[in-house]
């Protein structure tokens, strides 16, 4: 499943900014492209711009609005029975029928999506060789109701452990690194919460288990999430469905409105796990992953918002790359013109006493590569407003394409900036 406008989601070739044109490959190809169209007075490519144009200016997405890829978990093949019983209608030689094809598998679509039997993703699918195993979904929780379908909650009154089994994974899929996420509450009286992520790969010849059950206790986890990565472009990756923890509406609930929500959300710890691997033996028929210690990553004093990082070795290339922060977003002011609803308002404040729309604290987590010819700068300070940044600091840390664990980035990273020698002018940027 994938959003239908395709390809004319494109900043319009007219509208890139100045900032954008010195140091943006695409963006100075657009440019140019334009300029020539301009120069050779080509009216069918400028009225093909025009109707994209008008296209975009009535939806309520515009061009930075990303859509990825939806796929659709169906163990049973139910899916693939009701097209195959329902084949679409041949618009050429047959009358369309509402009672065929895609209108009849519509409510099942539908009944998965609000079910969370599906992952999202930007490229990364066909991930299991699901083989000769029975429970043909990615990974089942330990004592959870029906092993035909992913659980969404950890149920307090069933004897559900924490503990994750994987199904193998394929050949060309043995690379991805996976990624847990599980939220947690301090103790039981507080209003604190610690957020740890640990990542981890699966085999591709035998089932992985993985084991939190040791390290969280089971009526203070708030909610667990996977997410896997390609590691040779972690822009490309999937991401499951969230499962909700006991804990998750333990919270005091406000029965009268809230004025300002950033006051009543919870302390926030985040914590990175090193994660261990048993030895495997003949006679072993699953792989045993659990939490082995926690890794302390790169500690960045930040206060321009900008990661500035060294050429790495050609090794270090095939990383990927990670910092996390807690940040409150830009200032926006309040946008009360009749089209505010269908544009998005990048306007911001003149004057510290204007409303602005209310913000909340984020926590950030993004992911790069380096490359090892020339250095690396991240500016972040366009999407996260930097006088707010908590403890002034941004963490980072690698993670290994081999091993899948958090790797130490200290001597990469350039807490003063790029030197001089090292910034190129705009038109040798790419």
């Amino acid at each position: 499943m994938a959003d239908p406008k395709g390809i004319l989601i494109r900043k319009p070739i007219f509208d890139v900014q100045a900032s954008d044109i010195g140091c943006n490959r695409r963006a100075r190809a657009l440019r140019d492209t334009f300029e020539q169209m301009k120069r050779d007075n080509d009216k069918s490519e400028m009225a093909l711009v025009e109707e994209i144009i008008k296209f975009m200016s009535e939806k309520p997405y515009h061009y930075n609005t990303v859509f990825g890829y939806t796929a659709l978990l169906d163990p049973k093949k139910e899916m693939h029975t009701i097209i195959k019983n329902n084949r679409p209608a041949n618009l050429i030689d047959d009358a369309e029928g509402w009672n065929t094809g895609l209108n009849v598998i519509e409510p099942t679509v539908v009944d998965k999506l609000q079910h969370g039997q599906m992952f999202a993703h930007t490229g990364v699918s066909d991930i299991f060789n699901y083989g000769e195993f029975e429970d043909k979904i990615p990974y089942s929780i330990h004592n959870q109701p029906t092993s035909e379908k992913l659980c969404p909650e950890i149920y307090t009154d069933m004897d559900m452990n924490v503990v994750f089994t994987f199904n193998k994974v394929k050949e060309e899929k043995k690379d991805l690194i996976w990624r847990y996420t599980i939220q947690v509450k301090t103790d039981d009286d507080s209003s604190k919460v610690t957020t740890t992520q640990g990542f981890f790969k699966l085999d591709t010849s035998m089932k992985t288990l993985l084991d939190l059950e040791r390290d969280y206790r089971k009526h203070l986890i708030c909610w667990i999430r996977f997410t896997v990565f390609d590691a040779g472009n972690p822009q490309s990756r999937a991401w499951f469905p969230p499962i909700r923890g006991p804990a998750f509406t333990s919270f005091e609930l406000h029965k009268e409105p809230v004025q300002d929500i950033d006051s009543i959300l919870p302390e926030e710890q985040i914590r990175i796990a090193n994660l261990k691997r048993d030895v495997i033996t003949k006679d072993r028929v699953v792989r045993y992953v659990q939490d082995e210690k926690f890794f302390q990553p790169f500690a960045l004093t930040c206060p321009q918002l900008e990661i500035c990082m060294k050429h790495c070795s050609e090794g270090e290339e095939h990383f990927i790359y990670s910092y996390f922060m807690q940040v409150y977003p830009m200032k926006q002011k309040i946008d009360h013109s009749e089209d505010s609803a269908t544009k998005n308002s990048e306007a911001k404040p003149n004057h510290p006493d204007e409303p602005i729309i209310p913000r909340i604290r984020n926590s950030v987590h993004g992911y790069f590569q380096l490359c090892d010819e020339q250095p690396t700068k991240i500016m972040l300070r366009e999407s996260w407003d930097e006088t707010t940044l908590v403890d002034g600091k941004v963490y980072v840390y690698g993670i290994s394409n081999i091993t899948g664990q958090p790797v130490d980035v200290s001597a990469l990273v350039l807490p003063d900036g790029l030197p001089p020698q090292m910034l190129l002018p705009p038109d040798q940027m790419v």
